[in-house]
């Protein structure tokens, strides 16, 4: 049911890290973050399934702070987007963004560096630079 993709849509996955974070506020952290995205443009956005049992498990079958979006391949940009504005000034949070076996971490900090990893993350998958 989670797992399945729309038709026509692009599969993003999303991992919100904060350091002593809880389950219960990675689980806080990831509803607002859900929120940003689909204000961005993402078809849905749910909770990622747990394949197996790990750590992050819940009772639930997800992974807490985990998130696997379906988007329109032209929505691709404005959701990196999103994200990197959500953690805007957010210091010792990330949020990992995985997209077809490429992975791009996105932190807080705001700098030229984070700003040419972005931009390359979004040539490599046919988005243009901001």
């Amino acid at each position: 049911m989670w797992g399945c993709p729309l038709a026509g849509t692009t599969q993003l996955e999303l991992r919100v890290v904060e350091e002593g974070a809880s389950d219960s506020r990675l689980d806080a952290l990831s509803g607002k973050l859900r929120a940003a995205v689909l204000n961005a443009g993402a078809a849905a956005v749910k909770p990622l399934p747990a394949a197996a049992p790990d750590r992050g498990k819940t009772d639930l079958g997800f992974v807490v702070g985990a998130l696997t979006v379906s988007l329109q391949p032209e929505a691709v940009q404005a959701v990196v987007h999103a994200v990197r504005q959500w953690l805007t000034g957010r210091l010792g949070r990330k949020v990992t963004i995985s997209l077809d076996g490429d992975h791009l971490e996105v932190t807080g900090i705001s700098s030229e560096d984070q700003r040419r990893l972005i931009d390359a993350f979004l040539s490599r998958h046919g988005g243009a630079p901001r």
